[in-house]
């Protein structure tokens, strides 16, 4: 299966921008560790300290949807219960160093990843898979964030990131 978006195509010429072929043989593993490991190890960095709880629930304040008490109670209350929440989901999933062990999750992406660097900047060479876009979707939802910040600082993350958001780019 390929995904194909309109766009323009790498030689400038107008068309539909091939993606490759979503799913591999190792989709799987990459869709589930993305959500039970990098997702997983992702909430107790976002919540280290208060002041990154209250940073995770800035964008209460731009949903049109909510009424002010509802944005007010999001506000304040979001954050305090994150950041309490946060020892007991580190305790559950034996978190010690979230910084750290943050790294490391972030290390088994890039090794990955690294395998195939001489042939394109993802996880399967030049195209996009559907593990590419859950790993991208999971880090783009902290994407503000400083936990987001950090992880950018490791540059072979950086780099993979800045070719997804290429890759996966929409014109309106």
């Amino acid at each position: 299966m390929e995904l194909a978006s309109p766009g323009t195509a790498e030689d400038g010429s107008s068309g539909q921008r091939t993606m490759g072929p979503l799913f591999t043989q190792d989709t799987a593993h990459w869709m589930e560790w993305s959500g039970k490991r990098l997702a997983v190890m992702l909430y107790p960095n976002i919540t280290r300290n208060f002041a990154e709880s209250w940073q995770s629930f800035d964008y209460v304040g731009d949903v049109e949807d909510w009424g002010l008490a509802a944005k007010a109670s999001n506000r304040l209350l979001g954050p305090v219960a994150m950041f309490l929440a946060n020892g007991k989901i580190k305790k559950k999933y034996n978190i010690v160093n979230e910084r750290e062990e943050l790294d490391e999750v972030l290390k088994e992406w890039m090794d990955a990843v690294a395998i195939t660097d001489e042939q394109g900047p993802f996880l399967h060479g030049a195209s996009v898979s559907m593990a590419d876009l859950a790993v991208f979707g999971v880090l783009r939802a902290i994407h503000g964030l400083d936990t987001f910040a950090y992880a950018m600082e490791n540059q072979g993350l950086h780099k993979w990131y800045a070719q997804m958001e290429k890759a996966v780019e929409t014109k309106p």
